[in-house]
């Protein structure tokens, strides 16, 4: 556990392995997770200023803006509370570390509590699954997109499956009454939002993926499985619920009265979901306007392997492809599922994985103005956990077939000449190029 948290710390905080690559493919991994969203990443590091001249607890702690940005509610950023990027700075504070040390600091914090959490996910498919899928996992979570995320200062990503975490924790240790899993995925849902309200459904729909594994590994009844799912859900729920609350607070205290503060929250919902009849600025018409299909084709044609980064062929394996190859292989799998075992909890894991779909998919939908425009950023959503836990389902029927095809020398004379045809046309294609 611990080189595999020092590989992704290193992955995380310095993207060393994208260096490698970049030297043999000519890519730009590397640039791409250094450049990545320095502009929200400059919400915390003016926070961590912001300590320096006027105190930690300044600003109702709200992260801060450029005092130049022209917006109506003054220079601060009033889109969500800030909980987490605040505490990002309590650190460096008190070390007194700020300017390049600090922000150091912070990219270093961030990588390692990412790291943590990376760790643990690939520690569990080896345990739920087997060593091949924990591999697949760990190989899917060092891709661009996700190393990128968890990198960013802002974001801190590994607080969206926070509340997913702790409720596993739970489970593992023999702990989980009803009362105390709703008390502790409420708790750590409301830190995980006052962090940022992006990506909500991720938190929810991995918090539901874990219940329903449960559920299912313990063969519990349809009436006591959907009890726990909905005593999951309801305190994720309430802890949605009381984020908003505690920055309908904060923006109050920060804009002078409640009835500002709504106005504020009423923009910002209506700028990501375009839910209600606010009139706003006519920069975010066309992210209103554009279908659900358009925003869902953008995001399922995202490659698997190495996106944003354009390599050969192996780009042509998109999110869309790999889903379809993990619905086919959960629903084939359920007979075997019957024996309990090995079976059982890779059966249950696809059904899990099939719930975390709502994470990614939610949010292109619900949100569907933020995802047109956050082309940038979004695909990320798709490693949360979709990509990682449905490479990870894969190993074992592929490692199945693979053993099955050893004793069909046909078969594997067959499939080699096929390979061997393709990439010799793919090479005279190549070749004839003017």
């Amino acid at each position: 556990m611990a080189a595999l948290f020092a590989l992704f710390l290193l992955a995380f905080r310095w993207g060393l392995h994208f260096r490698l690559v970049d030297a043999v493919l000519g890519t730009d991994g590397t640039g791409f997770v250094s450049s990545f969203q320095l502009d929200s990443d400059g919400l915390v590091f003016r926070r961590l200023e912001q300590n320096r001249l006027t105190g930690l607890l300044s600003g109702e702690m709200a992260l801060r803006m450029d005092p130049a940005y022209a917006q109506p509610y003054g220079p601060f950023y009033a889109s969500q509370f800030g909980l987490g990027g605040w505490l990002l700075t309590l650190l460096p504070t008190a070390l007194g570390l700020y300017g390049t040390a600090g922000i150091s600091l912070m990219l270093t914090l961030v990588a390692a509590g990412n790291a943590a959490i990376a760790t643990l996910a690939v520690v569990a498919s080896r345990r739920v699954m087997s060593m091949g899928a924990a591999v697949l996992c760990a190989l899917a979570l060092l891709q661009p997109w996700p190393v990128a995320m968890a990198h960013s200062a802002y974001w801190m990503i590994g607080l969206k499956v926070l509340p997913a975490a702790a409720l596993a924790i739970l489970y593992a240790r023999g702990r989980a009454t009803r009362p105390r899993v709703f008390v502790t995925v409420a708790v750590v849902s409301t830190f995980t939002f006052l962090s940022g309200y992006e990506f909500a459904t991720v938190v929810v729909a991995t918090a539901l993926g874990v219940a329903t594994y449960i559920c299912l590994v313990e063969r519990r009844g349809v009436t006591a499985s959907l009890m726990e799912i909905a005593n999951v859900l309801g305190a994720c729920l309430s802890g949605f619920v009381g984020a908003i609350v505690i920055h309908l607070v904060q923006l109050s205290v920060r804009l002078g009265g409640m009835t500002v503060a709504l106005e504020a929250f009423e923009e910002t919902v209506s700028k990501r979901t375009g839910a209600t009849s606010l009139e706003l600025d006519p920069a975010y018409l066309e992210s209103l306007a554009v279908s659900p299909s358009q925003v869902l084709a953008t995001y399922l044609g995202v490659p698997v392997i190495g996106s944003p980064l354009a390599l050969p062929i192996v780009s042509s394996f998109s999110v869309a492809a790999l889903i379809a190859v993990c619905i086919v292989v959960v629903v084939t799998d359920a007979p075997r599922s019957v024996h309990g075992g090995l079976d059982l909890r890779q059966h249950a894991m696809g059904i899990a994985w099939f719930v975390t779909l709502l994470g990614p998919l939610g949010w292109f939908l619900l949100a569907r103005p933020h995802s047109y425009i956050h082309t940038h950023i979004n695909p990320a959503l798709w490693f949360l956990p979709v990509v990682p836990l449905g490479l990870a389902l894969l190993w074992r029927p592929l490692r199945i077939g693979t053993i099955s095809l050893r004793s069909h020398p046909v078969a594997l004379v067959a499939l080699a000449a096929v390979m061997t045809c393709i990439v010799l046309f793919y090479g005279y294609s190549l070749s004839t190029v003017k």
